[in-house]
């Protein structure tokens, strides 16, 4: 797999796995705002790390150590955080969390088409952004303002939601 394929694995990767691993630092934190702050930087230390991740590894169980580490950080810098598990305990909801069979979620799958109908340059923008670029390395490139890239990710990433969400419901209208 060349890097640029990887790149969009790996980003692909990160995003199925969001709701898991909300899940997993909500079930943790017990405090959406916490949850949010600590999935926040669970996702800027999976990106990283993504040049550290092997492809023949388990990416789950390794987002969810990722996941579990940005926890204990929290847990152990913040005066708001009291509750506390056994570590065997949080070990085993990390590893029934990562759980998954060989198939790409249907979330996957829906994100994988919603990125293809984006435009050349928006999968070209997210490829940089998410192969390790920073925001202003990226304006510096294509002769823009970080204001300006920061907000076209965003743009980005809401028609990606959109997509996705649109393609859940439709499923979901579908089942039997």
């Amino acid at each position: 797999m060349d890097d640029d394929n990887r790149t969009i694995w790996y980003m692909q990767q990160v995003i199925a796995w969001q709701p898991r691993l909300y899940a997993f630092v909500l079930s943790l934190t017990g405090n959406p705002n916490d949850g949010d702050d600590v999935l926040q930087n669970a996702n800027v230390a999976l990106l990283q790390k993504q040049k550290a991740f092997r492809p023949d590894a388990d990416f789950g169980a390794w987002a969810m150590q990722i996941a579990r580490h940005e926890v204990q950080r929290f847990w152990d810098s913040s005066a708001r955080a009291r509750r506390r598990f056994d570590d065997v305990l949080v070990d085993q909801l990390a590893a029934k969390m990562s759980q998954r069979g060989g198939e790409p979620s249907l979330d996957l799958q829906f994100l994988r088409h919603c990125i293809s109908i984006l435009s050349e340059q928006e999968r070209e923008m997210l490829k940089l952004r998410y192969g390790g670029k920073s925001v202003g390395a990226i304006a510096e490139q294509w002769g823009r303002t970080v204001g300006s890239i920061s907000q076209t990710l965003y743009r980005i990433r809401g028609k990606l939601a959109e997509c996705v969400k649109r393609a859940v419901n439709a499923e979901v209208r579908d089942e039997p």
